[in-house]
């Protein structure tokens, strides 16, 4: 085992300690931690009616909901349009894989995506 210097060692716990003090409450950076909700499955890369023989494990689906979904939402910079899947006034907007929708009222959000488990990226959510 390595013997530290005591001032070295003094200076890590110093640095350890700002770094922590600097995260009250889940804030990092200066934004405020949302905390996250929804669902996860796993399943292939055809969620619905898939061909026979195709792994059903290579793909995680995600839903988020709440607030963190509400966050999603207001943060794409994707044009609204209307969720013709959800109706009922429902708008969607949508970043690549990445799809949010929000209801008429804009207080209730939910948004789906994938990830390929082989490569780590985002591939669709779930479908209507």
């Amino acid at each position: 085992m390595r013997h530290r210097p005591p001032s070295r060692l003094a200076l890590c716990s110093l640095l350890a300690g700002a770094g922590l003090a600097a995260l009250p409450g889940g804030t990092a950076l200066g934004q405020e931690a949302v905390r996250l909700s929804g669902e996860m499955l796993i399943g292939g890369a055809t969620l619905v009616d898939p061909p026979s023989g195709e792994a059903r494990d290579t793909h995680a689906y995600l839903t988020v909901t709440g607030p963190a979904a509400l966050r999603l939402y207001r943060s794409l910079p994707a044009r609204e349009e209307d969720d013709l899947c959800r109706g009922d006034g429902h708008k969607v907007r949508r970043a690549g894989a990445l799809s949010c929708s929000i209801d008429a009222r804009g207080q209730a959000a939910v948004c789906d995506f994938g990830v390929d488990l082989r490569s780590g990226t985002l591939a669709g959510g779930r479908p209507c």
